[in-house]
């Protein structure tokens, strides 16, 4: 058996380092099993004085991807068969209450 005088636990830090491009509200979409992660060499243009100064921020609220319509492209297309089925339904009501106003016209 081996014995254990002292044990230390360490963890390396993770940051997420932004640079916004309009100085608006920045969102952090997550959870995509299909996208990989693009890879940036910040090392040369950001300093650690820079990071160490950076206000620490916190998540709020989850909430869902308004510009993220389904996961698969199977769903995509389902989306837009949906959306064409709508829009040709709509169509034929505005064809068919312009039909039927001529009638009662006549």
């Amino acid at each position: 058996p081996v014995k254990l005088d002292r044990v230390e636990a360490g963890l390396a830090p993770h940051d997420l380092y932004f640079e916004p491009d309009g100085g608006g509200q920045l969102y952090l979409y997550f959870g995509s099993d299909e996208q990989s992660l693009p890879l940036y060499d910040l090392m040369g243009r950001v300093r650690d004085a820079d990071i160490k100064s950076a206000p620490e921020v916190f998540l709020g609220r989850k909430h869902k991807n308004p510009g993220h319509l389904a996961t698969t492209l199977g769903s995509y297309r389902s989306a837009l068969f949906r959306l064409l089925m709508a829009f040709t339904v709509l169509l034929l009501g505005i064809v068919l209450v312009r039909l039927i106003r001529r009638r009662l016209m006549e």
